[in-house]
């Protein structure tokens, strides 16, 4: 009751106050003095360049998928990939 008596005489006191909430922003990140790279709000990781043996077997990869083979089958030349290195890639 009390809450409502005070809510009352400040509505009288300022008729036209309304509440607007107003947000800061992140220090450093409006003025540019933090560098991109230690932003947190972009944080992002940078891609890592695919190489010649990566684009290799993505293709040997793709080969297989479109002759119908399946993850578990062996490839036809019969060559694998270390245990634990992928789950029965072809070495190109």
């Amino acid at each position: 009751m009390k809450a409502r008596a005070e809510k009352a005489k400040h509505k009288a006191m300022y008729p036209l106050y309304h509440f607007r909430p107003v947000h800061k922003k992140k220090q450093g990140v409006a003025d540019n003095t933090i560098p991109p790279n230690e932003d947190p709000v972009n944080k992002r990781k940078e891609k890592q360049p695919t190489t010649d043996e990566d684009e290799r077997r993505c293709d040997a990869v793709a080969q297989l998928l479109l002759e119908g083979k399946k993850g578990e089958e062996e490839p036809r030349s019969g060559t694998r990939a270390p245990s634990g290195y992928g789950d029965r890639l072809p070495r190109v």
